[in-house]
């Protein structure tokens, strides 16, 4: 059954389309976030690490506090191919 929404002839097909891939932006909306706040815990911590750890990842002082002073949203690019898949919402 066609109804008129804002001018436009819809069916709940159309709306549910509609509804997917705005779920869908959302989650890789939510995803990039995710990734954006791991990545930047693991320079918080990076920073905090003491010389003798640093060394250790064979890191000096100043390339940690280089990282750790990076953007939030300045993602590895490996890390951004990890972003997890779209959850499937099943239709009835």
């Amino acid at each position: 059954m066609a109804s008129d929404v804002f001018g436009f002839a819809t069916t709940l097909r159309d709306v549910a389309g509609v509804v997917r891939t705005a779920l869908a932006g959302a989650e890789r909306i939510v995803g990039d976030l995710l990734i954006c706040l791991e990545v930047a815990r693991q320079r918080r911590r990076l920073a905090m690490l003491d010389e003798r750890s640093l060394k250790d990842f064979g890191v000096g002082r100043a390339e940690a506090e280089r990282e750790a002073g990076r953007s939030l949203f300045d993602i590895p690019e490996d890390l951004r191919a990890r972003r997890p898949g779209p959850v499937r919402i099943r239709s009835r």
